[in-house]
C-alpha cells in the first residue's frame, strides 16, 4: 500500500518525523482543511495542534499581558518568556503564529518558543491577533502594529532594558504579518521570518479564498503580500527558515533573493524533510525544531549583550 510520502521519497529525503507528524493527523482524525468549514476547522484541530506540541520544562518565567488596542475594547492577548538566564541585555522577539490568518492559537507555539527564549537568552512576546474573515480589512496585520508599537514603548513591561534590542517574527502567516510590520513601524532591530506556509494546493485555495472575504487584492497589496514589496532594501536584519518539502518554499526563497539583491542583510536556510507544519510542534518534531532552533538562536543572541 502506497504512503502519503511515497510520491515525493524518490527526490526528496523525508524525515522520519513528517511521517510520524501524517501519523499523528490521521490517529486524530484529521482531515484536508478544504474539507472543513472555518469554524469547524478551528474545533478540530485545537486538540491536535496542543498535543503536537508537547510540553517542556521552562527553566523561566511565562506572564500574562492584554496590550491595549484601538481596536479592541479588551486589548490584544500575549504571553511572555522571560527565561531565567537571561542577557544582560536581551533582546526581544515579538511572534506571530500561523494559521492562514483564520485560525490557531498562540498557545500551540508555546513550547518551541521557551525553548527558543531559554537557549538564546532573550524574551519572547507571543501576541494573539484578530482573525479573517471574521473581522474586515486589515486586522490581523493592523494588531501586529499595534503590539510592535506598544512593545517599543514598553521594553522594561516584558523585562527587557532601555537598550534592548526588538525583532519580529512568525511562522507562515504569521511572518506575512511580521514583514508587513516592518514596513509599518520604525525601529526595529532584526526580522526573523519563518516560511513554513502552505499545504496541499486546495488548503492553500481554501485559505486565499477565506482572506479575500477581507483583502480582496491580497496578491498585489504591498501590505500583505511580501513579494509585492518594491522597497526591501530597508528590511532589519533578516533570518528566512524555509521548509523543504513546502508548496510555498520556492516563493520564500525568492523573497530571500529579491530582499538581498535589494541590498538588505538576509540570511536564509532550507530545513530538509519536513513540511509546512514542522515549526512548533515539538512533540513530533523534536529534532527538526532544534535545527530550526540551531539556526534562530545566534541570529538572535547578536543583537544582545551576554549575562
Amino acid at each position: 500500500m502506497a504512503g502519503p510520502w511515497d510520491a515525493f521519497s524518490s527526490k526528496y529525503k523525508v524525515h522520519q518525523e513528517s511521517h510520524d507528524c501524517l501519523a499523528h493527523l490521521i490517529k486524530h482524525g484529521a482531515r484536508p482543511f478544504s474539507t472543513y468549514q472555518i469554524t469547524e476547522a478551528r474545533e478540530a484541530f485545537h486538540n491536535i495542534c496542543l498535543t503536537a506540541a508537547g510540553t517542556v520544562n521552562f527553566d523561566g518565567q511565562t506572564q500574562e499581558l492584554k496590550i491595549p488596542s484601538p481596536y479592541s475594547k479588551d486589548g490584544i492577548a500575549a504571553s511572555v518568556y522571560k527565561p531565567n538566564k537571561l542577557a544582560a541585555t536581551p533582546a526581544i522577539l515579538i511572534y506571530f503564529h500561523g494559521g492562514g490568518l483564520c485560525m490557531f492559537e498562540r498557545k500551540y507555539f508555546e513550547s518551541s518558543l521557551q525553548l527558543l527564549a531559554q537557549e538564546a537568552g532573550c524574551i519572547i512576546v507571543n501576541s494573539d491577533y484578530r482573525w479573517l474573515p471574521d473581522n474586515k480589512g486589515y486586522a490581523p496585520f493592523d494588531d501586529g502594529v499595534v503590539v510592535t508599537k506598544w512593545v517599543l514603548e514598553n521594553k522594561k513591561s516584558v523585562g527587557g532594558q532601555p537598550g534592548s534590542k526588538v525583532g519580529v517574527g512568525g511562522d507562515s502567516s504569521g511572518g506575512q504579518i511580521a514583514i508587513s510590520v516592518t514596513y509599518d513601524v520604525q525601529g526595529l532591530d532584526f526580522l526573523e521570518f519563518k516560511s513554513i506556509p502552505v499545504l496541499p494546493h486546495p488548503d492553500l485555495q481554501y485559505f486565499t479564498k477565506l482572506v479575500e472575504q477581507a483583502i480582496p487584492n491580497q496578491a498585489t497589496d504591498p501590505r500583505v503580500c511580501p513579494l509585492a514589496r518594491t522597497n526591501l532594501k530597508n528590511l532589519p536584519p533578516t533570518l528566512v527558515l524555509v521548509a523543504q518539502l513546502d508548496p510555498e518554499r520556492d516563493g520564500g526563497l525568492e523573497f530571500a533573493e529579491k530582499a538581498k539583491a535589494a541590498g538588505a542583510n538576509v540570511t536564509s536556510y532550507v530545513i530538509e524533510g519536513v513540511p509546512h507544519i514542522f515549526f512548533g510542534m515539538d512533540g513530533i518534531y523534536k529534532t527538526k525544531c532544534a535545527e530550526a532552533r540551531s539556526y534562530m538562536v545566534p541570529f538572535i543572541k547578536q543583537f544582545q549583550k551576554a549575562t
